[in-house]
């Protein structure tokens, strides 16, 4: 078994790992940079206006023969850790070939953000899979351990071959609501793994703990009862635990949480994956709005 970092080992973002044996090819998770070569801030845009041969040429697409469909003797599956587009945002280049690989979760998300971004790409052929439960790609075998981490549905994998093993961690952390899933990777991983991939986008940075949702939570319990009118939440729409604290916290304080009709399509959708509040009877404290931008733009659809 070998294996290839073509970005995320010198920069945060933009995240790709090829692994591969004489019959198998895999690459594990392929993210959009976040920075370029020289640190500069990354120029989405130019995704739309060179071939994929210049986006190689650049850098920008990692090079690896045959992925994008062109021609090509070798098979690839393409593996997804999570649905931040710094792991998955150059998946539309691929070719038809690649098989994907990644949670169910992470499929509708990813769907999504295609819908709410007006984009005509999307995940055709894939398969969904489970957490703790190994597949096989070839003579590759993988193993996905759900991770804590502010992506719902994220995970770390174990991968294995003709006696090697690999741990890719993909992003966590330990303070969300997902805490418990990491502290049972730790206690319950196999030892003795052959190589590691790590991230690390925390190293280097001021020394101190973050806070548990759970006390991110009762600040918000705090705030909201202090201040009596609006509150406005400026956060991630993906960040699940984030809006559940948010939720919990206007429940609390019998305050209203208004939502636009992307994040209760976001909290409908995942609602069937885990016990996730969304607009509903069951939760009569959450309400929808409508933008009058993003509803002129989801008119024009």
């Amino acid at each position: 078994m070998h294996f290839k970092i073509h970005r995320g080992a010198s920069e945060i973002g933009g995240s790709c790992v090829e692994i591969w044996t004489e019959t198998s090819h895999v690459v594990i998770d392929f993210g959009m940079p976040l920075v370029n070569p020289d640190k500069t801030k990354f120029d989405s845009s130019i995704l739309g206006k060179l071939s994929k041969e210049d986006l190689i040429a650049q850098g920008v697409l990692p090079d690896i023969p045959g992925l994008y469909g062109m021609k090509s003797d070798k098979e690839f599956a393409l593996v997804l850790s999570h649905a931040h587009q710094d792991h998955y945002g150059l998946a539309s280049f691929i070719g038809s070939n690649c098989k994907f690989y990644l949670g169910g979760a992470t499929h509708q998300l990813i769907d999504l953000t295609n819908i709410f971004t007006n984009r005509t790409w999307s995940i055709t052929n894939f398969h969904h899979f489970y957490r703790e439960q190994p597949f096989l790609i070839g003579d590759i075998e993988i193993t996905p351990w759900l991770m804590d981490h502010s992506a719902f549905d994220s995970y770390a994998f174990l991968i294995k071959s003709n006696g090697k093993s690999l741990f890719y961690s993909g992003d966590f952390r330990d303070h969300g609501r997902n805490a418990p899933a990491f502290e049972s990777l730790i206690k319950t991983v196999e030892k003795g793994i052959d190589f590691l991939l790590l991230e690390g986008t925390t190293i280097g940075r001021a020394k101190g703990k973050f806070l548990p949702e759970s006390a991110i939570e009762e600040q918000l319990i705090t705030l909201f009862r202090k201040n009596t009118g609006i509150n406005l939440i400026y956060t991630s729409g993906q960040n699940i635990d984030r809006l559940i604290s948010i939720y919990n916290a206007c429940k609390e304080t019998k305050k209203t949480m208004a939502i636009d009709f992307y994040l209760a399509n976001v909290l409908t959708d995942l609602a069937f994956y885990d016990d996730i509040p969304f607009p509903s009877l069951k939760y009569p404290e959450i309400r929808v709005f409508y933008p009058y931008r993003l509803s002129l733009k989801h008119q024009r659809w």
